[in-house]
């Protein structure tokens, strides 16, 4: 548990570096929610680099306006969009950085290099976990399903759903339950 702990403050900190002197968590919680939001409605669904307009431009008109909606609705500011895209990128890359195990050098293995963080696993039981998602939970089914559509165009999956996009619409595979292995499921959704 405390290893967590000081994983978790260890990263926190980070993010907290990353917003000072220009945003709280308190601001730019509400637009993290709502762009996520956004881009798993998207066409096609997940992140892109393209920045607060390219993402209002992959969302069909109805989305357009429920998120006009919700900015309302939240106290958003509109034109603030461009503005939190770019934070919420921000964070993504550094979380996505502290976590990275292979390739490269993330964050979090800087930190233990540098006897900041203790170690509980090997090199080789992290190397492993890169490559073979733990048993017992959707991450197996998630990785099924990415192993089967590595590269193709308009697949996607999160840390709820798997999503295919096709000529005749959007199929989605829930991944609901944490503890769901859905590999079965993940392999027959072709």
């Amino acid at each position: 548990a405390l290893r967590r702990t000081v994983d978790w403050w260890a990263k926190k900190e980070m993010l907290d570096a990353s917003l000072a002197g220009e945003t709280s968590w308190e601001e730019i919680a509400p637009w993290g929610r709502l762009i996520e939001s956004l881009e798993a409605r998207a066409n096609p669904p997940g992140p892109g680099a393209e920045g607060w307009e390219g993402l209002l431009g992959r969302l069909d008109e109805g989305v357009r306006r429920r998120a006009s909606e919700s900015m309302e609705g939240l106290g958003l500011d509109p034109a603030r969009g461009s503005w939190a895209h770019g934070i919420v990128s921000r964070l993504r890359k550094i979380d996505q950085k502290y976590h990275q195990v292979i390739p490269g050098d993330g964050y979090h293995r800087r930190l233990d290099r540098e006897g900041l963080l203790r170690s509980e696993v090997g090199t080789e039981a992290l190397l492993r976990a890169a490559l073979e998602a733990p048993r017992g939970t959707r991450a197996r089914g998630r990785s099924s399903f990415v192993r089967r559509h590595a590269g193709r165009r308009g697949a996607a999956a999160t840390w709820g759903s798997c999503v295919l996009e096709r000529p005749r619409g959007r199929s989605v595979l829930p991944l609901a339950d944490p503890f769901d292995e859905a590999v079965d499921r993940a392999e027959r959704f072709a």
